[in-house]
């Protein structure tokens, strides 16, 4: 139940912490039936749906960060306080997930902070350890936004 294509997966997934992605797997030609005999035999890991982890990979924030990515759909970026940690900044937190989505289109995982935003430029995109989150200009803007919504609902109370 290995081969080359088994190979291939496991150096994409040892770059990207661990974790890998079903679109991932049709480029490797790994077929519906090899992937549910490698669930089964608990070689892979479901994380979310179309999302897995490498069985024995150890479980790492940055992993859980990429997944929750791929998770989101396309376009999810790492965001807020997730991608302060990425990029070493400020109000960084590593103990939650924390992503932007464009409107309408959120991810509804458990676990998960989702963001929505009505636009998301090529230039608020970054991309760091290999990943995707906000560019550092707008994960400050973001910061300072939610800082001051903060602010404001305390005010109010």
């Amino acid at each position: 139940m290995t081969g080359p294509s088994d190979d291939a997966l496991a150096r994409l997934a040892a770059t990207q912490h661990g974790v890998f992605a079903a679109f991932q797997l049709a480029d490797l030609k790994f077929s519906d039936d090899a992937r549910h005999a490698r669930i089964a035999a608990g070689r892979w890991e479901i994380l979310y749906d179309g999302v897995y982890r490498m069985g024995g990979a150890p479980k790492t924030w940055r992993g859980d960060l990429l997944a929750a990515c791929w998770a989101g759909g396309a376009g999810t970026l790492a965001s807020h306080r997730s991608a302060a940690e990425l990029w070493g900044l400020p109000s960084a937190r590593a103990d939650l997930i924390e992503l932007t989505c464009a409107r309408w289109k959120r991810t509804r995982q458990p676990g998960l902070r989702v963001h929505e935003s009505t636009r998301i430029d090529d230039p608020d995109r970054a991309v760091v350890a290999n990943i995707p989150c906000t560019s550092v200009t707008r994960t400050l803007f973001d910061l300072a936004r939610s800082v001051s919504s903060a602010r404001a609902r305390a005010r109010a109370a």
